[in-house]
């Protein structure tokens, strides 16, 4: 019996860390505004100059 009832809480206690675990993963990874096709720059962004940088940068295809 008692061993029943560790073996569930462990199990509840798991599924509920998996379940935070996830939340915050997704909550970090893909913020709610974002948007994939976005090729707009904005004179606000603090990192600017380093994306108009990068798209200005001659880029080579292949290895």
């Amino acid at each position: 019996m008692k061993k029943k009832l560790l073996l569930s809480s462990a199990l509840i206690a798991g599924a509920g860390l998996f379940a935070a675990s996830e939340y915050f993963f997704k909550m970090a990874m893909t913020p709610f505004n974002k948007k994939a096709d976005s090729k707009e720059l904005s004179g606000k962004d603090p990192l600017y100059r380093d994306k108009v940088w990068f798209r200005d940068f001659s880029k080579k295809n292949g290895l």
